[in-house]
C-alpha cells in the first residue's frame, strides 16, 4: 500500500501513516531504510497485515522514478572494462602489437566473467567481458590463420 507519514516520534519510535483515508500506527522496527529515518510527509510503501503495518519503505522521487529501496545499483568490475578495451585495441592494431592485446582481452574477459558469475546479484558487465572475449578470440584465430598461411606459402617456395 502507498501512504504518507503523518507523524513520527523519535522518543518512543512510533508513528502514524495515512493511507486510503485510514490511519495506521507503526513502530520503527518495520522501517526498512536504515540510512534514513522517517519524517512527517514522507511518501511510503508498506504492507498491511491484519491491521498491522509491516515492511515500510521510503519512496523518493528522482526524475519521476520511484525507488522503494528494493532496487540496488550493480557494480561493473574494472576487469570487464579492461577486457573490452583490450579487445578493441587488439581488433584495431593486432598486427603491429603481435596480438598481445587480444590475449589480454581473452584472459581478462574470462576472469571478469568468473567474478561476475560468482556475484551476479551485485555485479554486472558480463556483456562487456563477452564482447572483449569475442574480439580477442576472433583476432587470435585470424592471427593463427595468417601465420599458418604464411608458413605454408614459405614452405612451398623451398
Amino acid at each position: 500500500m502507498l501512504g504518507i507519514i503523518l507523524d513520527y516520534d523519535t522518543n518512543n519510535q512510533k508513528g502514524y501513516i495515512s493511507s486510503n483515508n485510514e490511519r495506521y500506527e507503526f513502530h520503527i522496527k518495520e522501517w526498512k531504510n536504515k540510512n534514513q529515518m522517517p519524517k512527517n510527509g514522507d511518501e511510503i510503501d508498506f504492507i498491511l497485515e491484519n491491521g498491522i503495518v509491516k515492511d515500510i519503505y521510503h519512496i523518493s522521487n528522482i526524475s519521476g522514478i520511484k525507488n522503494t529501496g528494493l532496487i540496488q545499483s550493480k557494480e561493473t568490475p574494472a576487469i570487464a572494462i579492461i577486457s573490452l578495451i583490450f579487445g578493441i585495441l587488439g581488433f584495431m592494431g593486432s598486427w603491429w602489437s603481435l596480438g598481445i592485446p587480444s590475449i589480454v582481452a581473452v584472459v581478462t574477459g574470462h576472469i571478469a566473467k568468473s567474478i561476475i558469475s560468482k556475484n551476479e546479484e551485485t555485479m554486472t558487465g558480463k556483456g562487456l567481458a563477452t564482447a572483449g572475449l569475442i574480439m580477442g578470440y576472433f583476432i587470435i584465430i585470424v592471427y593463427l590463420l595468417v601465420i599458418t598461411f604464411l608458413a605454408s606459402a614459405l614452405s612451398l617456395n623451398y
